[in-house]
C-alpha cells in the first residue's frame, strides 16, 4: 500500500521504468497516481488502498486474424489502466471507471443475469465465479480507475479491465496464487462471453460429440479432412485449419462452440499443456472433463 505522501516522496519511482519505459515522465506519472488516490478517498472515504496497473497491448502482426483462428504477434505497451483498490466488509464489488457509469456486483449471486451480457458487470461476475470454482477466495472490493488505454483504439481496453479485476481478486484474497497466464485465460473466457458457470457443461458436450462418430461435430471434422479418433490430434488439426475449421466449431453448438474456439485460440503450446493434463487424469471421462474445465477456467 502507498499513501499520497509516499507517492509525493517518490515511492513509485523505482517501478516506473518497468511499467512505462526509460523515457517516462516521472512527474506526469506521479500526478496520475496522486489524482487517482485522492479520488479513491473522495469516492469511498478509505485512505488504506492498494495501487494496480494493467497494460494495454498492440498487435504487431496478424491484427484481427485471431477472430478466425489466426495467429497474432502482440506486445504490451506503456499505456495502462491504473486503479486504487480497497477491501469491503460486504460481498460487493464497486468499480468506478473514469468517464463511465459505476458498476456494482453482488458476489453472492454469480449466476448468469439475463440482460447483463457484454457488460462489465458480467465480466466481474464471471471472473469471480472462475476463482470460486477453483476453490480460491473471493471477497468484496471497491476501486476507481483511470485509463490511457483508449476505448476503440485497438489496444485492448476491455482486456485491461478483465486482467485488472482478476489481478485484484488474485492479490487481495489469494496471495497471488495464479500466474499471469492463468489470469489471462480467466479474462479471455469472460471477454468471449462464455458463462464460466457453464464451462464444464460446454466442454463435456465437446468431448461427448467427439466420441460419437455420428455427431455433426465429427461429420464436419471429416468434411474438413480431420478423420483421426485421437482427441489430441483432432484439436491440433482443427487449430491448424483456421477458418476452414469454422463449420466444425459451430457444429458443437451455441454454448460449446465459443468454449472450443477459445481453447483453439490459446495456441499449440496451450493445447500441448492441456493434453498432458488429460493423460495424467487417468483416462476417466469424468476426470478428463473436469481437467478440461479446470484448465479453461484458469487452472
Amino acid at each position: 500500500m502507498a499513501t499520497i505522501k509516499d507517492i509525493q516522496h517518490g515511492a513509485l519511482h523505482p517501478l516506473y521504468t518497468g511499467l512505462y519505459g526509460s523515457s517516462h515522465d516521472t512527474e506526469d506519472q506521479d500526478r496520475r497516481y496522486i489524482t487517482l488516490s485522492e479520488e479513491h478517498i473522495r469516492c469511498f472515504g478509505n485512505a488504506s488502498f492498494s495501487l494496480f496497473s494493467t497494460a494495454g497491448r498492440s498487435e504487431l502482426g496478424g491484427n484481427h486474424t485471431d477472430h478466425n483462428l489466426g495467429r497474432v504477434i502482440a506486445a504490451t505497451i506503456n499505456l495502462d489502466t491504473i486503479a486504487a483498490v480497497s477491501r469491503r466488509d460486504d460481498n460487493r464489488v464497486i468499480l468506478i471507471s473514469e468517464g463511465y457509469p459505476p458498476v456494482e456486483v453482488d458476489l453472492n449471486n454469480l449466476e448468469k443475469v439475463p440482460g447483463e451480457e457484454n457488460t462489465t458487470e458480467a465480466l466481474v461476475r464471471g471472473i469471480a465465479f472462475a476463482f470460486k470454482e477453483r476453490g480460491l477466495a473471493i471477497g468484496g472490493w471497491q476501486a476507481n480507475t483511470s485509463s490511457r488505454v483508449l476505448k476503440g483504439s485497438g489496444l485492448s481496453s476491455s482486456a485491461a479491465i478483465e486482467v485488472l479485476c482478476a489481478t485484484i481478486f488474485n492479490h487481495l484474497f489469494n496471495g497471488d496464487a495464479l500466474d499471469p497466464v492463468e489470469l489471462a485465460i480467466i479474462g479471455k473466457f469472460a471477454d468471449a462471453g462464455i458463462d464460466t458457470s457453464r464451462a464444464g457443461t460446454a466442454l463435456n458436450s465437446i468431448m461427448s460429440q467427439f466420441a460419437n462418430p455420428l455427431s455433426s461435430f465429427r461429420k464436419e471434422l471429416g468434411a474438413a479432412g480431420i478423420v483421426t479418433t485421437n482427441f489430441e490430434e483432432a484439436l491440433h488439426q482443427l487449430a491448424a485449419k483456421g477458418k476452414d475449421g469454422e463449420r466444425a466449431i459451430n457444429a458443437v453448438g451455441l454454448e460449446a462452440g465459443p468454449a472450443l474456439r477459445v481453447l483453439l485460440n490459446q495456441g499449440m503450446g496451450a493445447l500441448d499443456e492441456l493434453t498432458g493434463k488429460l493423460r495424467e487424469a487417468g483416462g476417466s471421462a469424468e476426470a478428463t472433463a473436469k481437467t478440461m474445465a479446470d484448465n479453461l477456467n484458469g487452472s
